[in-house]
């Protein structure tokens, strides 16, 4: 099985701890290239317990349904004050993932002519 590595970048908000550590939440992701399937993440958020915690929520969340459902599971469960930015990373993530499926069905296309 394949893998491939996102990421996506967000500006922080001001007086957070993360910021003044960090100008910018990284998110990043190991997702299956053929199923979507989120393996590992890793974040930009200063406590390894948050970092823990977001793992906890995105492993095994499939992008091919989008962001919206992992939008609404983080706007359930975490309450920290990178909620925001959290939120706008999850979707510049499944952005990214279209991007790349869109990259893949041309070479497929393009390697059928």
């Amino acid at each position: 099985m394949h893998t491939i590595l996102l990421s996506s970048y967000v500006k922080l908000p001001t007086n957070t701890t993360a910021q003044k550590v960090y100008d910018q939440l990284v998110l990043v992701a190991v997702v299956e290239n053929d199923t979507g399937r989120i393996t590992k993440v890793d974040c930009s958020m200063v406590t390894e317990l948050a970092r823990s915690f977001l793992n906890q929520i995105m492993v095994g969340y499939n992008l091919n349904s989008g962001a919206a459902e992992l939008q609404e599971i983080l706007e359930r469960w975490y309450f920290g004050h990178l909620k925001k930015a959290l939120l706008t990373a999850v979707k510049l993530l499944s952005i990214e993932f279209d991007k790349y499926k869109m990259q893949s069905e041309a070479e497929v296309i393009k390697k059928q002519a």
